[in-house]
């Protein structure tokens, strides 16, 4: 997948927002670190070298260094609130990703094959990010001669039963590897990412209920965000946050406005003592709301800008961006499904 550095947004109003949101820094940690990151990459001689980090499902630059003559080059580590799931950009550009959180990380890999050739000399944390991804790319390779079989028009029922067979043997053994990764490792970050991508198992229900699909709903609504810990604001630094977010307000949660202002405060309230959490969250229903193109979505909007913009709690945004978006609600404000529309005096 091609990662893009930039993100392009069609409404005006939030392209001010954007940025204030979105951009966490575009500048190296200021004070000093008593861990670093520190890599080699084989090809590489005096180019200019990036350290980008996720923020959502998008990524943007953070800092810049110059690979010295062997390629080696060094980065501050991140501050606790900083860390998350980054990326190391060479010319190409190529890149490779990697876990930042409080330890030092030494990783050697080459120019040739970034993310293939990785190996870490020292971070458990990556240790456990890239075996994961290892014993991954075996399955993926076993599994493609049987995947191929399915797709064989001509293959025999026999061989069709026989593939299906081993790729559910193939996917039982990567269930297992993740439920033993959560297990044993359930405090690292990249268990934390790992659990955000695991769908909630829909426990089984008497079969003799009437409406058991609307029980099995419910069921995962309830249960939807019991995968993320609302108190690490890491989280909101891989792209696994922004997708489960979106699927929830847009596929999982019915698209009724007054529905939905409901669950937004609901969710917003789960945020409390983690302000990177609140912020993308807030932002993220807040643009949703004003872009859609569903019927009395402005209500949403409105509401959102009222208890969380015009209370002072969109602590980063400046007064003139902040004016701007008030403004936007204003105008939406007397027109919006549900209003009273004003008197109107002709002369």
């Amino acid at each position: 997948m091609k990662t893009r550095f930039m993100i392009q947004i069609k409404s005006p109003l939030f392209a001010c927002l954007l940025l204030s949101a979105f951009s966490i820094g575009s500048i190296d940690t200021l004070h000093a670190q008593s861990h670093g990151i520190d890599v080699t990459i084989d090809g590489i001689s005096g180019d200019t070298i990036y350290l980008a980090h996720y923020y959502g499902n998008k990524m943007y630059y953070a800092d810049t260094t110059v690979a010295d003559l062997d390629g080696r080059i060094h980065f501050n580590g991140r501050l606790a609130e900083e860390c998350g799931k980054y990326a190391i950009v060479m010319p190409g550009p190529k890149y490779f990703e990697f876990l930042a959180v409080e330890e030092n990380i030494v990783i050697e890999t080459s120019e040739k094959d970034p993310t293939g050739d990785v190996v870490i000399i020292e971070s458990k944390e990556n240790e456990l990010f890239y075996d994961y991804m290892d014993f991954l790319s075996v399955r993926r390779q076993k599994a493609a001669p049987h995947e191929a079989v399915l797709s064989d028009s001509s293959a025999t029922e026999a061989s069709i039963i026989a593939a299906r067979s081993v790729l559910t043997s193939f996917g039982n053994e990567v269930a297992e590897e993740q439920r033993r990764i959560l297990e044993e490792n359930g405090d690292m970050l990249f268990a934390k990412y790992l659990n955000m991508v695991l769908e909630p198992e829909i426990p089984e229900f008497p079969s003799n209920i009437v409406n058991v699909q609307d029980i099995q709903y419910r069921w995962y609504r309830n249960h939807y965000w019991d995968r993320v810990d609302f108190s690490d604001p890491r989280l909101v630094r891989d792209g696994s946050f922004h997708q489960i977010l979106d699927r929830f307000w847009n596929k999982v949660l019915p698209q009724i406005p007054d529905s939905l202002s409901v669950e937004a405060h609901r969710l917003i309230q789960r945020t409390e003592g983690n302000a990177e959490m609140f912020k993308y969250i807030t932002h993220f229903i807040t643009f949703a709301s004003e872009s859609s193109q569903v019927m009395c979505m402005d209500k949403v909007f409105v509401d959102m800008v009222d208890t969380y913009y015009t209370t002072g709690q969109a602590t980063w945004l400046k007064p003139d961006q902040l004016k701007k978006i008030q403004e936007r609600a204003d105008e939406l404000r007397d027109s919006m499904c549900g209003s009273v529309i004003p008197n109107i005096i002709l002369p």
